[in-house]
């Protein structure tokens, strides 16, 4: 009879331990998911205002590190050697 009732306190205990786990979990993750959210509301609203689209440039860079060969192009340049 006494085993009987220290388990059931054993599990009583330890049922309540973890609601207060899972209680403190999930105000974390609402605590880390609004400072996300916060965090990221200018660049959601420039998405909303300038949506993808329009010109991709794609092509292969090649970097080279003397400064007489090195120059400035344009974007208009780029564009206008497209096909």
């Amino acid at each position: 009879m006494l085993a009987a009732l220290g388990a059931v306190i054993l599990l009583t205990a330890a049922l309540m331990f973890s609601l207060l786990i899972l209680a403190v979990v999930a105000i974390a993750g609402t605590v880390v998911w609004s400072y996300f959210w916060w965090k990221t509301r200018n660049l959601r609203k420039a998405m909303q205002e300038h949506p993808p689209g329009g010109v991709v440039i794609d092509g292969e860079v090649i970097v080279v590190d003397d400064d007489e060969s090195t120059r400035r192009v344009t974007v208009t340049e780029i564009q206008d050697k497209r096909p």
